[in-house]
């Protein structure tokens, strides 16, 4: 009978062959990569759906530009974060409807991959990856396919845990990590004030970690860069003499 030799079978689709090799190489990349797609996906069909809070935040965020400051030229009680980011992007792209639904595909897709980050020294890159891909899917609920503020913050929150418990895994780096940690904790408050709550949490656990290692300094580079948006928001307003309508308004 006719027997198969190993040199008879076909040889591996080279651009599989590739993307394996490219994934093995840069397991980060190809998960961004993916998970940036994923999101497009899953919120794309919901571009059409627009509520009043992005139709204002947009109309916040362009004035802010012109040299109309929040809580002075328009009254809102969300913090300035969200209204910074938004005047960010729209400088680059222009204000449309269209920018803030990229943003919020944008951090959706960054705190997938953050929560991949956080999970997969702990939980393997199976168990990350679909965690990572369920986020995406419920961020739709509870008005999430039109809540910049929340997915900005989501984001920003997530990065800090991901950030910190590298931190308490790396050597060097850890004072490097630990103050990034500080500094998106520090940005999702600046985004949603609720987000403190949250920040008190991850305080209390860095506060452990530096006790059970006898070592404060990661403690206090926390702290320190966590304060930093909250200090320059203060100064910004400070200086164009609208801190008292943001201090009212929030």
């Amino acid at each position: 009978m006719p027997t198969l030799r190993a040199a008879a079978l076909p040889s591996r689709n080279p651009a599989f062959g590739a993307f394996r090799g490219l994934a093995a190489r840069r397991p980060l990349l190809v998960a961004a990569a993916a998970l940036l797609l994923w999101t497009l996906l899953i919120r794309l069909p919901f571009l059409h759906v627009i509520h009043d809070d992005e139709a204002f935040y947009a109309v916040v965020a362009q004035r802010w530009l012109r040299g109309e400051w929040p809580y002075a030229a328009s009254y809102d009680v969300k913090a300035p974060g969200v209204f910074a980011v938004l005047a960010a992007v729209q400088a680059v792209f222009g204000a449309h409807l269209a920018v803030i639904k990229g943003v919020e595909i944008a951090f959706t897709a960054w705190g997938a991959l953050a929560l991949y980050r956080l999970l997969r020294p702990v939980a393997g890159p199976v168990c990350a990856g679909l965690a990572a891909g369920a986020y995406p899917l419920y961020s739709l609920f509870m008005l999430g396919v039109a809540a910049p503020c929340q997915l900005i913050e989501a984001a920003f929150t997530i990065e800090a845990f991901a950030l910190a418990l590298a931190a308490d895994r790396a050597g060097r780096r850890r004072l490097i990590l630990m103050a990034l940690s500080g500094l998106m904790m520090g940005c999702a408050v600046m985004t949603k004030q609720t987000a403190a709550f949250t920040a008190l949490s991850l305080f209390g656990w860095a506060a452990w970690r530096s006790r059970a290692r006898r070592d404060l300094l990661p403690l206090a580079l926390f702290c320190a860069a966590g304060l930093l948006p909250a200090l320059g928001f203060a100064v910004c307003f400070l200086a164009c003499g609208h801190v008292r309508d943001a201090f009212d308004a929030v």
